[in-house]
């Protein structure tokens, strides 16, 4: 499986740099205006410095088919592809935000991601998985000072990595444990910030209670 390696870049505006490699070649992806867009491959990937500031020219988004599944809009029923970056980034972000959860907990993380592509908000990172993801301060897994330590824990504890591969593919196929949930959190290490306030509390699984938009 390609390696992965997230960069968030600071300006007036925030843009995810997403550095894919597969052995061969380097793909540069970033998402800005809403969208995920190539900006261009390079075929060796050893300083990211010098990639992320080199001039790629016009960026583009991929044709149909190219890369359906990594960026696909969501439906409501459809099955995920475990050689996907979609897959791998939800994989991961599941993994660093619920691991030690009950299995139906981790399942209510994967809906709120879901549910956050089905409204399809800019603030979420619009209607992709990988965009809400990986936008910029919605799941701290993925900030800048805390993603390198999504693959420090997975390495230290593969089993619960492992099993959430088990049934992460066919996650969609099932009911909404969280019945459109689109937030959670977990009210004994954060209390219920003011944001709780405007949106209904729906259920609590595990340690994570979840809520949804009014």
């Amino acid at each position: 499986m390609a390696n992965i390696r997230l960069s968030i870049l600071s300006s007036l505006l925030w843009t995810a740099i997403l550095i894919i490699v597969d052995g061969t070649s380097c793909q540069i992806w970033s998402y800005d205006d809403d969208e995920w867009q190539n900006e261009c491959n390079y075929p060796e990937c050893d300083d990211n410095s010098q990639i992320i500031n080199e001039d790629c020219g016009e960026a583009h988004l991929p044709d149909d088919g190219e890369r359906d599944q990594g960026f696909s809009e969501t439906t409501p029923e459809f099955e995920l592809d475990r050689n996907s970056w979609e897959y791998h980034i939800l994989h991961k972000t599941i993994f660093a935000e619920a691991r030690g959860e009950p299995e139906l907990g981790q399942r209510g993380v994967a809906w709120v991601i879901k549910n956050r592509a089905d409204q399809n908000q800019a603030y979420w990172g619009g209607n992709t998985i990988i965009g809400v993801c990986l936008h910029p301060f919605q799941f701290e897994c993925w900030n800048l000072d805390r993603s390198h330590l999504i693959d420090e824990a997975i390495r230290s504890e593969p089993d619960a990595f492992n099993a959430i591969d088990v049934w992460l593919p066919e996650v969609y196929l099932n009911p909404d444990p969280t019945d459109g949930a689109d937030h959670y959190n977990n009210p004994d290490k954060e209390g219920y910030p003011p944001w709780t306030n405007n949106i209904a509390s729906v259920i609590k699984l595990g340690n994570h209670q979840f809520y949804k938009s009014k």
